[in-house]
């Protein structure tokens, strides 16, 4: 009694379990099949909801994966079909598929670098594809489409580079031109400093020398005029003297014929001419002393300065 017990038990347990594996193959087909129709009928949101819901019971079910990536494709959700795309074993129509993904999220990039890169993994997944069927225009022309793009992108961007460069030489050399101008003007303004300078310099020389040659004309001048007054003074001294001695001499000459308690009115008539005539000369002299001072001075005031 007891073993038939257990036999019942396990029976049981076995069809239970049949059941509900029947059940779950029955909801993924279900929600497959729900899918595919919403998919035809453009409604790809809800498709998608219905594969995604197919996947949480089976995530490695390779038809939900595929669906689920066409639908995302078609809402151009290209990088998350990727994501699905690659959980399928690759074939020919995946590789086409992969390859139309990566075009089109290459469209939609805005910069030129991630443009290329999916074009180049797009041209990848076509050349896949194309070496298990060699026969399918379809990929081939999709692949020298893209090739096209790929090489007119390569070429703009070679162009932006050298342009960018181009004008990163440019701003160079003109900010190089405005360092050297600011330099030569630098060098310039002190250069003409220098001149300037050199010049009040030379100047200053100049009017040194000038001052040094008047004021040895005026020493020259004054030592001339020195030396004609002491000349004429001399020559006034010398006279007096001479007229001195001529004088002592006249008087040492009558001094003998002079008779004591008597003079000669002859003698002395004598003696009153030659006192006369000395102090003519000395008058004389002393008057050509004063014409010869007078013209040393008309000779100072007419000399060319």
């Amino acid at each position: 009694m007891k073993r038939s017990s257990y036999y019942f038990i396990f029976i049981l347990m076995i069809v239970i379990l049949l059941t509900g594996c029947n059940r779950e193959q029955k909801s993924i087909a279900q929600l497959l099949e729900e899918g595919n129709q919403l998919y035809n009928q453009d409604k790809y949101q809800e498709a998608i909801k219905h594969y995604r819901s197919g996947l949480k019971v089976n995530s490695n079910n390779q038809q939900l994966n595929y669906n689920l990536a066409n639908a995302l494709y078609k809402q151009k959700r290209y990088k998350e079909s990727l994501t699905y795309y690659n959980q399928i074993a690759k074939d020919k129509d995946l590789y086409m598929n992969i390859g139309n993904a990566y075009k089109r999220l290459g469209d939609q990039s805005q910069q030129i670098a991630e443009k290329i890169k999916n074009y180049q993994e797009s041209l990848h997944n076509y050349k896949s594809a194309i070496k298990l069927d060699m026969n399918d225009r379809k990929l081939k022309f999709n692949y020298e489409y893209v090739d096209q793009l790929l090489t007119k992108l390569k070429k703009k961007q070679k162009n932006q580079q050298d342009n960018k460069k181009e004008q990163e030489n440019k701003e160079s050399q003109k900010k190089k031109e405005n360092q050297d101008g600011q330099k030569g003007s630098q060098d310039k303004e002190e250069q003409n400093k220098d001149n300037k300078q050199n010049q009040d310099n030379k100047k200053e020389n100049q009017g040194d020398k000038q001052n040094q040659e008047n004021n040895k004309k005026s020493d020259g001048r004054e030592g001339q005029k020195d030396q004609q007054e002491q000349k004429s003074s001399e020559d006034s001294q010398v006279k007096e003297n001479k007229a001195d001695d001529k004088q002592k001499n006249s008087a040492q000459e009558a001094t003998p014929q002079q008779q004591e308690g008597k003079l000669d009115p002859k003698k002395l008539e004598e003696a009153l001419t030659i006192l006369q005539a000395l102090e003519k000369e000395e008058k004389d002299s002393l008057k050509n002393n004063q014409q010869m001072k007078q013209s040393g001075d008309n000779q100072e005031d007419n000399y060319d300065w």
